[in-house]
């Protein structure tokens, strides 16, 4: 099943094809995911709409977010991470999110919900290696 970008990221700098390749260069932990993933219960698109939040104002609060949300070491060590990040993967994040609210009925499969949009798990160092190279090139890419 290839995932079709939600009309989430109409605001994003990014075309969808960057969005989606940027989905599968993020390497979280499924706690690091479950902390995003609950830091609105709700889609990043849907605090958008109702509270006039553009995206890159959610991508330049997304680590102080996650913070605020839980503020533990964890949570330092992963709002780190993610400010980070570029900001096309900052992106990817949102869209990873609003697929996952998208779905979420309270029968969400997760094995099936990382393999449809191709998300990558807890790499191992070799492929946090390959993954970095991989990220780098996309920045180049897709810039702007």
């Amino acid at each position: 099943m290839k995932p079709n970008v939600t009309e989430t990221l109409l605001d994003s700098p990014y075309t969808s094809e960057a969005i989606l390749a940027a989905i599968k260069l993020i390497d979280f932990s499924w706690t690091d995911w479950t902390s995003i993933l609950n830091l609105n219960c709700c889609p990043f698109s849907l605090r958008r709409s109702t509270l006039q939040e553009s995206a890159s104002l959610q991508a330049a609060m997304l680590a102080t977010c996650v913070y605020d949300n839980d503020s533990c070491d964890a949570s330092v060590d992963l709002a780190r991470r993610i400010e980070a990040l570029h900001d096309i993967f900052k992106y990817a994040m949102f869209e990873v999110n609003d697929q996952f609210w998208a779905r979420a009925d309270g029968a969400v499969d997760i094995a099936e919900f990382q393999d449809s949009l191709g998300l990558v798990v807890s790499a191992s160092n070799h492929q946090r290696i390959a993954l970095e190279k991989q990220r780098q090139e996309l920045i180049k890419r897709y810039d702007v």
